[in-house]
């Protein structure tokens, strides 16, 4: 049901914003926030027998691919998605949400190196004294493709969290 939300006066005021200058890639820290979206299918793509609700929250990475060619260097590009990154996850404490599933935050057609991305989140939540060490019961990654996936599992391995213990190919990373 994101689709249709998506395609509404409000959802469209939000792309707006973000197309006004795609040239240089960063767009903006604006988000939007869907209260009670309602899941039909499962990750398989079969219809559930019950429908799920979810909140879900919309945020535009940036095109790592526009913005380097621009020659921002690749310290400005990961300043900006650790900001954004952290934005999610500070919008998601705000609205007390314990459980989340994220995503490999623009590392597909945007470009954003997936190693950087997957370390962002861990030092968000993972880290001693990280701002969001502590926000959520359970954190959840829908990361596709085997190189990312391998890219998080590496990562995250760090932490101490494998297959088995939080870590499932091509679908979920750590709870």
């Amino acid at each position: 049901m994101l689709y249709p939300t998506l395609m509404t006066a409000t959802g469209q005021k939000f792309y707006t914003l973000h197309n006004k200058d795609p040239q240089d890639g960063v767009y903006s820290h604006a988000m939007i926030y869907f209260s009670g979206d309602l899941l039909m299918r499962d990750i398989g793509g079969s219809w559930l027998d019950l429908l799920v609700e979810v909140d879900v929250l919309a945020s535009p990475a940036m095109s790592a691919g526009v913005t380097i060619r621009g020659e921002k260097r690749t310290d400005e590009v990961e300043s900006v998605v650790m900001e954004r990154m952290a934005r999610i996850l500070c919008l998601y404490e705000i609205q007390d949400m314990q459980n989340l599933v994220l995503g490999s935050f623009g590392t597909g057609v945007f470009q954003i190196n997936v190693g950087m991305v997957a370390r962002i989140w861990a030092e968000l939540l993972l880290d001693a004294g990280a701002r969001f060490e502590k926000s959520f019961d359970n954190v959840v990654f829908a990361v596709l493709g085997s190189q990312t996936f391998g890219t998080f599992q590496e990562v995250f391995g760090r932490y101490g969290y494998r297959s088995g213990n939080g870590l499932v190919s091509d679908s979920t990373l750590w709870n």
